[in-house]
This record gives C-alpha cells, structure tokens and sequence, in this order.
C-alpha cells in the first residue's frame, strides 16, 4: 500500500476486503461471462431474491384484488434503470413512494476505493497526500484489485463504494446481466496504450492496409476490447475481415515474442508490450487520436454502486472535486508529481512515466460532452455488447445503456482552471526550436569514424524533428569540426557556448584532451556536454562535473578484455604486451590493461604506454612487440598507427591473439590485405553492439530508421555511437521539458537525474547518485569473420561489419566489478 493510503482489514459489514476476490488474472479489461460471486455475495444474493420473491407474490396478490399499478411492475429478472432503481433492502416497486418507516442512510466513517496498482493515474497524488480523506472528513481505504470484474463484484457486495479506473468493457457486461452500477465519470483515456502494431518487414500503412495484410498473419486476442477495437479499425480501413489470419494473442510479452519472430504482419498489445515493438521499428498503422477520431475509444470509468450514489450523493460529488483538482494540477505541471504517482501506483518512475506518456484524464467540461458521458461512452457500450453478442461471449445485449451513465454528481462541482506553467529557457533554445551541438572531428585522425557518428547523429534528429521534436521544439542539430586539435577545439567551444547563438547542450564533444581543455569551463558557462571520449576521468565532480560520460570507461574496458581473452581465448599462460597513444586516451587504456595484469598475475612482457605517437615511426613498437614474446596484445591507438604496427608485425610472422578499447579498430580494415590476419587472431573490443549483431529493440529500431534516412552509406559499427549519443542527449531534455526547465540549468539538473535507457544497444546510464552505484562497468567483445563483410554493402541491405557478438552480450570482469572508483586511472597531471 503506498503511502499516506490506508488498508482495511475489513469492510464495514466485517468482510475483509484487504485481498482481491478471486480470478484477478484477468485482464483488466476482460469480458466477464459467467461470474462466481464469493461466499458472501452468495448470500446477498439469496437474501435479495427472497426478496424479490416477496415482492412478487405482493404483486400477484394485489393484481387479484384489482390494483390499477400493476403495469407498472418489472419482471424479477429485468434490471431497473439506474435512475429508477430501488434498493434491494426496500420491499416497494421502484416507482411506489418509500414507507415513512424506511431505515435512515447510515452515515459514512470512511470510503472504500477500488484501484489499480501498476497503473498510475494523474489523482494518486491525492491519494497519498489523503486529500481525499481532508475534503471529505473520513478515512478513505484504497484497495488494490486485479481486474475490472473483480471491482464489479465487490461493488455489489457492498466492499467497495467507489471503483476507480474501472474497464469499461467488464462494467457494462454486470450492468448487462443485471448489476444496479452507473458510471460517474471517466477517469483515464489511453488510445495510444492499446494498438496494434505492424512489423516493418510488411510495409502496413492506413493508405494500404487492405493490400498489404491481405493473406497475413495478424497476432490479437479474442473476445476483449482490443479484438473489438482492431476490427473497428481494419472495418474503417476497408480491410475485408476474411482477407488474413487472426491468430489469438495471449497478449503482452507473447504479443512482443510473435511480432520480433517476423512471422506476423501485425499485433496487438497494451502499455509496455506496444512500447517494445515499436522501439524494435514496428509502426502504429493508426494512432490513438485518429481512432477517437473515428468513435473507437479506449478508456476507464468512475463507478458506483447506485444505490451508493442515492445515498450519498454528496460524498460522491466531493470524490469528483478532489479528482477535478488533481487532473488540473497534473495538467499544470507534471513533473513535479511523477514520484508521487509512481509510489502509489507501485511502479519505478521511469516505468509509470513510459505509461503517462500514454494517458489523457479528460477534465469535468470534456467528461460532460458529447465526445463522453453526453452520449458516445453509451454508445460504445453497446457497441461492445452487441459485438460480444455476436461472438458468442454473451447470450444477449440491453437495447440501451443510457440509464446506467449518471452524470448529475459531476454537474455539481467546480470547473478547474488549468494555468499551464510555461518551460523556462534561456541559452540555445526558443519558443519553436533547440539547439544542441556536436564539435566533431571531421578532419583529424579519427575522422572516418567520427564522420559516421555524425551522419547517425543527424539521422536521429531528423527522425525526432520529424515526430514533433521536443517540447514541440525542432531540434537544430548544430555540427563543428576540431580537426582533432586542441586549439580548434577550444574556438568552436566558443561558438558553441555564446548566449546568443549557442547551444543548449552539447550531444558530443571529440577527443579526451579536447574535452579536458574545456571541462572547468562547461562549469563556469552551466553547459553540459557528453564527450565522444571514454576517458576514466569524466565521473569524477571534480574533473568533469558537467561532463555526461557514455558507457564504460577505457580503464575498465581494458580489464574486461585482458581477463576474457586471457580466459577463454589465450592457450596456457598469458604474457600481455600493452601498446598505446600518450595521454588521457592511450595512457588510461593501458593503465586499466596493467592493472588487469597485476590482478590476474599476468606477466607484462612489453610496456608500450604512450610509445606509439601518431605520426611517428612505429618501427621501434614493432620490433618491441616482436622481440617480447608476447601471446597476447592490448592496443589503445587509432585505426591507421593500429594498421601499420599490425599489419608490420604480422609481415614478420608475429600473430599473437591481439585486441583493443574500441577507437582502435575500424571494420573498414577488412577491405585491406589485413583482413585474414584480423580473422584470425583480432577480437573487437566495444562499449555499445556493433552493427546487425543483436535482436535488441534498439538495435532493431536504429537499423530500421537509418534504412530509411542513408540506405546509401556504408555499413559501420560507430552509428551506434552516434544514436546513443542521441538517444542521451533526446532523454535528457525531455526530462528538462518536463521539468518545464531547458535553461543550461535546468539540463544539467536534468541529466543528474536521468537514467537513458539504449534500449539494448548498450549498458543503460545514469549520473545521479554515489559515483560506484551508476559508473558502467560493461563492455562488448566480438571475434572477426572476415568472411561475413562485403566492401560494397550499404545499409539499405542490413548486413554485417564482420562482427560477431561473443559471450551473449556484455562482459564484466572481477576486477571492474569490484573496483571502488576514487578518480581516474590516469591521469596528465
């Protein structure tokens, strides 16, 4: 029970009511055809149809004495109206005057609510802070169920007063078989949390959705509102329902499982499950406005038991205020709730927001419209009805459901004035666009692969313009290239930081010295990068404060894949040769190999730190490495000194098992005379998947956007980089967004605070906290098979960089596990 909520061991007739009744494996929106009450509600039951039977045999005695109302009489088995109904404790027709004699209504000590765990809503902040319980001056018990039918049926056993988010769709089967419930308002809608989605292998569009699923696969359960809602759609599309295969769903993961197989052209899912396909590239064929658009609504109701509503009307009605007022503060400003309403909803923040994203609470003008109560909420309970009916479910549907929607409690309270707070900014960002900048090295040594990281870059941006930006921002993705030299660095920093035509937030930064030479000055100027740069330094406050490192470390990285190959690839004992740039980039990846060496009592045969210097003659390297004896190598330099030192120690036969940090190797060698010597004795280290490697959503996602944006480009293993950089970057402000705070400020206090999510293309990453409890400690290996590569790939084709995953997915060694991180590895000064 969250907090600030209050348990009930007990109702108010002594029957517990602190677990679910049973069944509550239901969906929450299932379609309820036999129900079983409990023991208790057997015994209602058995007392009202005594009753009933009393009250017929009343009749028939008076119709024998020629009373002139007996027409006015219904049969034991038709349900009253909800206007009409009388309280089954009363022995008079609904439509006789109530005896002088008649008991008066208890008054009420505390509430009863039915709600949802996992299931967050805009009012549970009032739930926990017991607004609810101030306003109305009685304790209010929130009971957690499983389904909507459960709500039902404690509803008519008298456990449960008010049922919050009740499921349309099992509330008007009761009402149907006879249950005295009304709607008294609608609580969430959530179009866009129940969808079908279509694979991206099929090509299924609302243009030709009839061609394109003709003789498919389509994955969707049966006999529920996510049936009924998938053929309204394909009916609307012109889809002949003959014309594919539906294969019943058990939905959720199932739903996700059959989609990622490719055997289906489509499936339907809720929440999370829909989330995941279209994160691994599907498509909504039709979103959620435009099926409202079309009449098919999928939301949840307030409900009552109608009796309850006669007697405490105004317990009723102070219930819809709180609401009323919640759903405005929510609308107002959210992000200052979302811990709230993650707590009561029992779920992390990060999970409950994956969900609110989806969700709309309709305010009191728009629940009264003809859109909802005033009419369409009636209309589409008997079009789900009659839908059953005809599916068999249920044996019969009522000619109307008008008289079970009462709106007259929700006329009575106050309309709330939503005052939207607006998003503060200042530098790099204006009423329609963000700009966010990359100073990249498009010219310099590492400029074959930084170029490609770019292009990813771009292509997330572009796709993110494309679905609205950020905060109804369009991003203008501002690019600037260092050369990979320092003193350039630093003047594009300039550019980058100016109030006036500078950016927000910087999504990279090339280079650990570059990004070194401005670390004390993203401080002073509250702008915040994430450094293209691995550099065991960054998670340091002291060093790189506003400095958002990506993935794991150099340091660590080199101990991961000193301790994996010395273990699973290296024949007898290991004697390691370390070779590497000087400074922050080589120096902390050999540091990190040597502490592995030291750990795992490997001896170093050849210490190359900071020996191999671009532009230099590598020949002295070379005759090192040949001269150590060496079995195993750990480079940390380019892809061109990498080359030349490899490829002019394999000349002289030396073919040690030989690896890297990441920066050091480039697919594109495969192409050259090195690729056999590669192929056999060279394993790629990483810190995200290379490309094609895995059936990640990310991995699915990114590889189906850049089909579509640069089919032309070669393949490559860093547009990951370049889309995680993104991703970062996209995450981060929209949590400054909801915030309602893109200043610089506001971003950086944003990023503290985030933790992205990459969707599987990488260890997830967060900044907040203890330094120990968020470094990533994880990284990738792959073996190279030269044989899998093609020179004359594109990425429209999908295909391979050579690169095949090993060890099933990232690796972590002991001794990274266990590292107390204090300060960098290494370190200049």
């Amino acid at each position: 029970m969250a907090s600030g909520s209050r348990s009930a061991t007990t109702g108010r007739d002594g029957r517990s009511v602190t677990e679910p009744p049973p069944n509550t494996n239901r969906s929450r929106d299932s379609i309820w055809v036999r129900r079983e009450p409990t023991n208790e509600g057997k015994l209602n039951m058995k007392r009202l149809t005594r009753v009933l039977a009393l009250l017929l045999t009343l009749t028939m005695i008076a119709a024998a004495c020629g009373s002139d109302d007996d027409g006015d009489v219904a049969p034991a088995t038709t349900a009253a109206p909800a206007t009409t109904a009388a309280p089954a404790t009363t022995a008079a027709p609904a439509t006789t005057a109530a005896p002088t004699t008649e008991a008066p209504v208890e008054s009420l000590s505390e509430l009863n609510v039915a709600y949802f765990l996992e299931w967050p809503t805009a009012n549970q902040v009032a739930q926990v802070e017991q607004t609810y319980d101030d306003a109305l001056g009685m304790t209010v018990n929130w009971l957690p169920f499983g389904s909507g039918g459960d709500m039902a049926l404690a509803m008519e056993a008298g456990d449960i007063d008010i049922a919050y988010s009740q499921g349309l769709t099992p509330f008007a089967n009761f009402v149907t078989s006879g249950s005295e419930l009304e709607i008294v308002g609608v609580a969430v809608s959530y179009a866009d949390a129940d969808n079908c989605v279509a694979h991206p292998d099929y090509g299924v569009t609302a243009d030709n959705a009839a061609e394109t699923l003709a003789g498919q696969k389509v994955y969707a359960p049966v006999g529920n509102v996510t049936h009924y809602k998938l053929l309204k759609m394909l009916g609307h599309l012109g889809v002949a329902l003959d014309s594919f295969e539906h294969v019943p769903s058990d939905g959720g993961a199932a739903a996700v499982a059959a989609f990622e197989s490719g055997d289906v052209a489509m499936a339907c899912a809720f929440g999370g499950g829909v989330l995941s396909m279209l994160a691994a590239g599907g498509n909504l064929v039709m979103t959620g406005s435009e099926q409202e658009a079309i009449g098919i609504r999928v939301f949840d109701i307030i409900s009552i038991p109608t009796q309850f509503g006669i007697d405490h009307p105004d317990v009723v009605e102070t219930f819809l205020q709180v609401t009323e007022d919640a759903n405005a503060a929510y609308a107002s400003h959210r992000g200052p709730l979302e811990d709230t309403i993650a707590e009561a909803a029992g779920m992390t923040v990060e999970g409950s927001n994956a969900l609110l994203d989806m969700f709309s609470f309709p305010d009191r003008a728009t629940q009264l419209s003809d859109a909802w109560l005033g009419g369409t909420v009636q209309d589409v309970m008997k079009q789900q009805m009659d839908f059953f009916v005809e599916q068999g479910e249920i044996p019969k549907a009522l000619d109307s459901y008008d008289a079970f929607v009462n709106t007259t409690f929700l006329e009575a309270i106050d309309d709330v004035e939503v005052v939207v707070v607006p998003t503060a900014y200042d530098y790099g960002v204006t009423d329609d666009t963000i700009r966010i900048g990359a100073i990249a090295d498009l010219t310099g040594i590492f400029a074959p692969l930084v170029i490609q990281i770019i292009d990813a870059q771009t292509s997330y941006w572009n796709m993110v313009n494309d679905h609205g930006g950020i905060d109804g921002k369009q991003v203008d993705f501002v690019v600037m290239d260092n050369a990979y030299d320092v003193p350039t660095h630093l003047e594009r920093y300039e550019a980058m930081k100016d109030k006036d035509s500078g950016v927000v937030f910087l999504s990279q930064s090339t280079g650990s010295p570059h990004t070194a030479a401005i670390a004390e000055d993203l401080v002073a100027d509250g702008l915040g990068a994430i450094p293209l740069s691995w550099y065991s330094g960054w998670p340091d406050p002291s060093f790189g404060k506003n400095v958002f490192e990506s993935y794991t470390n150099y340091c660590y990285e080199s101990m991961n894949g000193v301790d994996w190959l010395a273990s699973n690839v290296v024949e007898g004992d290991a004697k390691l040769a370390v070779i590497s740039y000087p400074g922050e980039y080589g120096q902390d990846g050999a540091t990190g190999a040597k502490m592995a060496a030291e750990a795992l009592g490997i001896e170093v045969v050849y210490d190359g730190e900071g020996a191999a210097i671009p532009g230099a003659d590598q020949t002295p390297v070379i005759a090192g490495l040949i001269e150590s004896g060496a079995n195993l190598v750990w480079a940390t330099v380019g892809p061109s000194v990498f080359a030349e030192i490899f490829g002019g120690a394999a000349a002289q036969g030396f073919l040690p098992i030989w690896s890297g940090n990441s920066p050091t190797y480039n697919y594109m060698l495969l192409a050259t005379p090195l690729a056999p010597a590669l192929d056999a004795v060279y394993y790629q280290s990483s810190y995200v998947l290379a490309w094609n490697t895995s059936d990640a959503p990310g991995m699915k996602h990114m590889v189906a956007e850049l089909q579509d944006r640069i089919p032309d480009k070669p393949l490559s293993d860093v547009y990951a980089v370049g889309w995680t950089e993104a991703m970062a970057t996209h995450q981060i402000l929209e949590t400054a967004a909801k915030n309602k705070d893109m200043t610089r400020a506001g971003v950086i206090a944003a990023a503290n605070e985030t933790v992205v999510d990459y969707q599987g293309l990488a260890p997830n990453q967060g900044y907040g906290g203890d330094i120990n409890d968020f470094i990533v400690r994880e990284s990738y290996i792959f073996d190279i098979q030269a044989d899998l590569f093609d020179v004359e790939a594109t990425v429209a084709g999908g295909g391979s960089t050579g690169s095949v995953l090993l060890a099933g997915g990232p690796i972590m060694s002991d001794l990274a596990r266990d590292h107390v991180y204090e300060s960098a590895c290494f370190s200049a000064g």
